[in-house]
């Protein structure tokens, strides 16, 4: 039996399956770690409250499981926590988890990035590398006490097998950092050394030691009476959020993804044959990510997604406390009223939002491609033309998801797809309600949709959790 755990933005997933990939049990919660009162650009979650969560669903599942062999985690990719080697489980010694979503670096500081190593390396805004570069420019005395970093599934990772001081992370999720360098397959310590200050690396600070995703990191370590788990499970080295969303589909078959959770993709996996690689690297919105050896995950990626309609809600919400002058506590009674009993289901009208919907020429993040908007809207927020003092809330949501899913068609055709061989996708997560479902086929009429529920009955969602549990299978394939 594989226990696979997704770390998410917004919540944790776990689920169990056994050798030949039935699900046994599945479930989420969401963790509530945000931190808030910070600086708006500023995006921070507490390592206390996600390890809790995970707890949680790991002590509470409704039947037990005594024969799970190994287990492997999935999560944010971009994200980076710091923490001292000498910590313990009581996590006494570790910062707050920063993001993908951490904007304290601003354009002009990427600027200096780019100056200084020539354009040559990718590096964008909530990277973890960049985080670590803005830290030690800018509060070098509060990472001091720290000595070792990671992604937040690698920190679950050094938990379980109770050793903070050996850390690993996957090809897959160092690229996503930064200042990666493809012909080493590492870090680009050369670019590292010239940005951080002297021997930031050699005194200060010791990054991950790179592996691949087939790598076992260690086994549980006096979980049982901790955690529920038994002792001397396989701990498999973490992937990313993307790479286990993919991961439960056959690769002999190409399958687009789209994923909406708290932001949005647009993905699919296929061979690297050079015709491939050399048509999809001319589409400039589109990223190629490491999978497994000659696959690669290629992605297209947005800022906006389910986020953006947290936000329009919370907006909703505050005016209408302000109004009424209710408590937080109503507020955020309210708040799940709308989200999630109202705004998922509902349906749009296509014909009704092309005539007179609401135009959204910018949502609440700053998209990592789109300078034209950046440049024209110098202000963070929501752009909107359009609003009417009959515009109800339908048409607002029904606009949003019309505008996030136009984003996603925009970086690659369904034309495309079809050259591609990709006639199938899957939808991941908010992207299968209501909301959003009839905007997706509409954009994308040449597309069958495959449901994955009626192939794993018992999950809760076709996502990473499952992938992570399936990685093996995946692996498998690559070595027949």
């Amino acid at each position: 039996m594989s226990l696979g755990i997704d770390i998410g933005t917004t919540s944790i997933k776990i689920c169990y399956i056994d050798k030949i990939n039935n699900v046994n049990f599945s479930c989420s919660k969401v963790h509530n770690s945000t931190i808030k009162n910070l600086p708006s650009s500023y995006h921070e979650q507490d390592p206390h409250k996600i390890l809790e969560t995970i707890i949680y669903l790991i002590k509470n599942p409704p039947i037990q499981f005594n024969k799970i062999e190994s287990l492997r985690i999935s999560g944010q990719m971009h994200g980076i926590i710091l923490w001292n080697s000498l910590t313990n489980r009581k996590m006494e010694k570790c910062s707050n988890l920063i993001t993908w979503m951490d904007e304290r670096y601003d354009d002009t500081f990427l600027k200096y990035i780019r100056k200084k190593t020539g354009g040559s390396l990718s590096i964008s805004k909530g990277y973890g590398l960049g985080t670590l570069l803005w830290l030690a420019k800018n509060n070098l005395s509060y990472i001091e006490e720290f000595n070792r970093c990671g992604t937040i599934m690698d920190f679950v990772c050094c938990y379980l097998k109770n050793n903070f001081d050996d850390v690993f992370i996957t090809d897959q999720n160092a690229v996503s950092w930064g200042f990666f360098n493809e012909t080493s397959n590492n870090f680009s310590f050369d670019t590292l050394h010239r940005l951080f200050p002297k021997n930031f690396f050699g005194n200060s600070m010791v990054l991950p030691d790179i592996v691949t995703a087939e790598k076992t990191i260690g086994h549980t370590i006096e979980t049982s009476s901790i955690i529920g788990l038994p002792n001397d499970i396989k701990i498999k080295a973490s992937i990313g959020d993307l790479q286990g969303s993919l991961s439960v589909v056959n690769l002999n078959n190409p399958t687009l993804f789209i994923i909406i959770g708290t932001s949005a993709q647009i993905s699919f996996i296929l061979p690297d044959k050079l015709e491939i690689i050399e048509k999809l690297k001319e589409i400039n919105l589109l990223v190629r990510n490491k999978f497994i050896s000659n696959y690669s995950a290629w992605t297209g990626a947005l800022m906006n997604g389910g986020n953006a309609l947290t936000k329009i809600t919370n907006l909703i919400c505050n005016l209408y406390s302000d109004i009424m002058s209710i408590d937080d506590t109503q507020k955020e009674e309210m708040k799940e009223r709308i989200f999630w009993e109202k705004l998922l289901s509902i349906s749009p009208n296509i014909t009704q939002i092309k005539k007179y919907g609401l135009l959204f020429e910018k949502l609440f993040l700053d998209e990592r491609s789109n300078s034209i908007i950046e440049e024209k809207y110098l202000n963070k927020g929501l752009f909107v033309c359009g609003l009417r003092e009959d515009t109800s809330i339908n048409d607002i949501f029904s606009s949003i998801a019309y505008k996030i899913v136009e984003n996603m068609h925009n970086i690659i055709s369904t034309t495309t797809l079809l050259s591609m061989g990709i006639s199938k996708m899957v939808l991941v997560g908010k992207a299968d309600t209501p909301l959003f479902k009839n905007l997706i086929i509409e954009f994308y009429r040449n597309q069958t949709i495959l449901d994955l529920k009626e192939t794993f009955p018992g999950s809760v969602s076709i996502d990473s959790a499952l992938g992570s549990a399936m990685f093996d299978e995946i692996i498998s394939f690559k070595s027949l």
